[in-house]
């Protein structure tokens, strides 16, 4: 069985909905009882008691009866190791250190012993020699499906997310029967903007009928909202909700699905009731902005888009909208009563929104949104696309140095949103919509191209062409 633990004092494990706060245990690998020596024959069936109770995530009688067999049997190594392994999660990680050490001087090559010192680390917060242990674990034994799991906690920690979703593969390889390591696979998808393998990860998590499952169907909701199917994001919220009332991300989850089916007043209820029960839950205000917007309130949209990155930075990441671009965006300019797609026209707008983005690759940008003195551009994701010193260059010719740690990057899009501050009254370019072009119409391309043998200083170019069939 799969214990879970939930509450904020507990060891952080950040899921994509922030869903679970505390940590999930995955089974240990028991050790095969013809595999240890005990000095007195009649201990192996406390040991295997023993392994039989930590499963079951009694650590409290895991404790009681290793230090009573312990005293008995002082060099069974694997002993210290899960008595160790226990201390840690009864919240003595140091206790468990140095039970596990005296595991390691008796049994140098014992995979388990460096998982579970792995883990003690992590507790102290100590990750990088965590993931140390972990690599040590799982070279000493390729099959420790735990170790896999717990180190992609770690790397999940660490924000390495292509590593965690290798490593909850791994874990998954060597172990099908984990539903955590789907839970925490699909929450590393869903950070990455992978929905729908995130959804396939939670349908398998709940097949495995975990023992909790209110947090799973509220993750899969919220995933599924993202994917438009409201009414299946409907249902798993309302089954998370029945089964624990409290949950504030169930309530989360349902406004969400209650937003796409637009019934704002039932959503704005879920809402309230979600920030009741937890103000400090960074999606309820995200999904409540996104609501407020499609309402047409934009101000307020944008200030609970502002506290949802507050309370939680990882929504700034992955599958989530900033839609407070669009909330900010201003009108589209306009230049006299001119045709809009006229060239001369279009050259104007263009010219007055189109800034130089100069570094080691430079390109263009145009500015697409404005919140008070902070302007938005969006560029091609490869002129940014390492960190570097760039300066943004606007058509008055004044220069802006770039905060490459405020660069945010599309998941399998060639764009990217860099922002800078400015007393400039800059022009906003209005965003249309490219599933409305057909092929023939008239379109213009503005920028700055690349400097080569033909252009040999950087240049504003505006061209016209037609749409290809």
């Amino acid at each position: 069985m799969i214990k879970q633990r939930f509450g904020k004092s507990s060891l952080p494990l950040v899921l994509a909905m922030g869903i679970l706060t505390g940590q999930v245990i995955a089974p240990p690998v028991l050790a095969n009882p013809t595999t240890v020596r005990l000095k007195n024959p009649s201990n192996y069936e406390t040991w295997q008691f023993v392994q039989r109770t930590y499963q079951a995530g009694d650590y409290s009688l895991v404790f009681s009866t290793l230090y009573k067999l312990l005293k008995e049997e002082k060099n069974f190594a694997e002993g210290h190791d899960l008595l160790g392994a226990a201390l840690t999660q009864l919240g003595n990680p140091q206790g468990g250190l140095e039970s596990i050490e005296k595991a390691l001087k008796l049994k140098p090559n014992l995979a388990s012993a460096y998982s579970h010192r792995a883990s003690a680390l992590v507790a102290l917060g100590d990750l990088s020699s965590a993931l140390a242990d972990f690599d040590k674990a799982t070279e000493l034994d390729p099959t420790l499906a735990s170790a896999y799991f717990e180190r992609g906690n770690t790397n999940y920690q660490l924000g390495d997310l292509e590593s965690a979703i290798a490593d909850y593969s791994s874990a998954i390889q060597q172990d099908t029967s984990i539903a955590s390591a789907y839970t925490n696979r699909g929450a590393a998808y869903m950070t990455v903007g992978k929905v729908d393998q995130a959804i396939d990860d939670y349908s398998k998590a709940l097949r495995k009928k975990p023992a909790v499952t209110y947090p799973i169907l509220a993750n899969r909701s919220e995933a599924y909202s993202i994917k438009q199917k409201y009414k299946a994001a409907l249902n798993d919220a309302d089954q998370a909700i029945r089964l624990n009332p409290r949950y504030a991300y169930g309530h989360i989850a349902k406004g969400a699905a209650l937003t796409g089916l637009e019934d704002y007043s039932g959503a704005e209820v879920s809402f309230a009731r979600a920030i009741q029960l937890d103000s400090t839950d960074g999606f309820a205000y995200y999904w409540r902005g996104l609501l407020r917007l499609k309402k047409g309130d934009t101000q307020s949209a944008i200030s609970d888009y502002q506290e949802a990155i507050r309370q939680n930075p990882d929504i700034g990441k992955g599958g989530y909208e900033n839609y407070s671009l669009v909330a900010t965006q201003s009108e589209p300019v306009t230049i006299g009563n001119t045709r809009p797609n006229s060239a001369p026209n279009v050259y104007k707008i263009a010219k007055q929104t189109t800034v130089l983005i100069d570094g080691q690759n430079s390109g263009s940008g145009v500015v697409i949104a404005k919140n008070q003195n902070t302007y938005y551009v969006l560029t091609a994701k490869h002129v940014v696309g390492s960190p570097d010193e760039y300066y943004i260059i606007t058509p008055s010719g004044k220069e802006y140095l770039l905060d490459y740690s405020k660069v945010t990057k599309f998941n399998n899009y060639d764009l990217a949103i860099i922002e800078f501050q400015s007393n400039e009254a800059l022009s906003i370019a209005s965003l249309g919509k490219s599933e409305t072009l057909n092929p023939g119409e008239n379109v213009f391309v503005s920028g700055w191209p690349a400097v080569d043998a033909a252009i040999t200083k950087p240049s504003h170019l505006f061209t016209n062409g037609n749409i290809a069939g």
